[in-house]
């Protein structure tokens, strides 16, 4: 397996293993697809498909009936997709969905064993627990710029536990001159790193925060012996930040984002 297709690969088990999932979430889990289901909760979060190795032939057909799967309840999703994954023009076949969005990502990584210097001093991280809950889901609500209602949503989600927490996953809060700052996660499996999550809060850009946050993470996974620390980072966002923390690019990946309107259409 070449580089790009094993960092591709790699990246795209690391979203399933951090997929957000309810108890009631209908989850069909197989080497050709998993795809995550919520008729109750229209939310891209709590729909998606993370990963696609469908068969060439009939490919179309099985794509559009995945993708109706969603439409047909009028559930926004988000279908993400890697440089491995079949049939080979699996973006071409979304594309001609009509996708509400596309965002491209580098899909990025990075081994730990030396540390990140020159952090800012006015910046501490701190792991998410219930004494800082709270700063932790407004610092995610600013930090993505998300709306109240949003905010409320994924705020709700985890004050609740309804998140099924992966095995490895853990959740920090940056401050800077201790006020939230930003946030970001990690997922540990395989013996491999996956960042994601991170986002800083708008005031608070181009201080340090993210840099701060990516180290502390790279060192938690040195301290545990992890040898690699893999992210999805948005090119000409956080894509240019984390080369210069020394993430090398090992592919290329998208992610397609639907959304469907009351009258027959495309969404």
């Amino acid at each position: 397996m070449s580089m790009p297709t094993e960092i591709s690969h790699l990246l795209s088990e690391a979203l399933v293993h951090s997929s957000w999932v309810r108890p009631e979430s209908q989850v069909i889990d197989n080497e050709e697809m998993y795809k995550i289901i919520n008729f109750a909760a229209p939310h891209y979060f709590l729909n998606a498909i993370y990963r696609t190795q469908i068969p060439e032939l009939n490919s179309e057909k099985t794509v559009r009936a995945h993708f109706d799967s969603f439409k047909n309840h009028r559930l926004p999703f988000r279908w993400y997709t890697f440089s491995h994954n079949s049939p080979r023009n699996l973006n071409e076949m979304l594309y001609a969905l009509h996708p509400r969005k596309v965002v491209e990502f580098a899909g990025m990584w990075r081994d730990t064993e030396k540390s990140i210097e020159d952090l800012p001093a006015d910046i501490t991280v701190e792991e998410l627990g219930p004494s800082n809950l709270e700063d932790y889901i407004k610092a995610c609500g600013a930090g993505w710029e998300k709306s109240e209602v949003d905010t409320r949503i994924v705020g709700n989600e985890i004050r609740k536990g309804q998140r099924i927490a992966a095995e490895g996953s853990l959740s920090y809060l940056a401050r800077y001159k201790g006020m939230p700052a930003g946030t970001g996660s990690l997922n540990i499996a395989d013996n491999k790193g996956y960042f994601l999550r991170g986002c800083v809060v708008p005031e608070f850009r181009g201080k340090g925060v993210y840099k701060s946050l990516v180290a502390h993470r790279m060192n938690v996974l040195r301290n545990l012996g992890v040898p690699m620390a893999l992210i999805l980072a948005r090119k000409g966002a956080s894509a240019p930040a984390c080369e210069k923390l020394g993430f090398e690019v090992g592919c290329t990946c998208f992610y397609f984002e639907f959304k469907f309107k009351n009258e027959e259409g495309p969404g």
